[in-house]
């Protein structure tokens, strides 16, 4: 179940009814003090539910990024969190697909951002064995 990014009562509810979580986050500091908050909540209240954590709008170039990856590989494994392999790179084609109101892979199946979401698809299916 999708749920928008905040500790919402309703977010939160769907989350700890969950069997699994995927957090998607954005590799910038301010993203990371609010994902520090959910895997703590989460942790909190079911100590033993998987979560997954996909980095999304990645930049390679920002040291800023590349700073805030390291600290998400460096936490998952005393947050007990798994980092997925994909890493979804800022590609500006995934916000037109969201303007026109389509699927990145219908709207641009061959640009970077489709390409990681493809890849994401068959690395969830293997680890969640799907």
């Amino acid at each position: 179940m999708d749920c928008p990014p905040s500790l919402s009562f309703s977010s939160v509810q769907a989350i700890l009814n969950s069997d699994r979580v995927l957090i998607p986050t954005l590799c910038e500091p301010a993203s990371l003090k609010g994902f520090a908050e959910a895997i703590t909540l989460i942790r909190e209240e079911r100590p033993n539910i998987p979560i997954d954590v996909l980095r999304v709008r990645y930049n390679s170039r920002l040291r800023l990024s590349r700073d805030a990856d390291d600290l998400l590989i460096e936490s998952a494994v005393d947050s007990n969190y798994r980092l997925l392999h994909t890493v979804v790179p800022e590609n500006i084609t995934v916000a037109e697909s969201i303007a026109q109101q389509k699927s990145v892979l219908d709207y641009a199946p061959k640009c970077p951002g489709a390409k990681a979401y493809q890849s994401l698809a068959k690395e969830c299916s293997k680890v969640w064995r799907i």
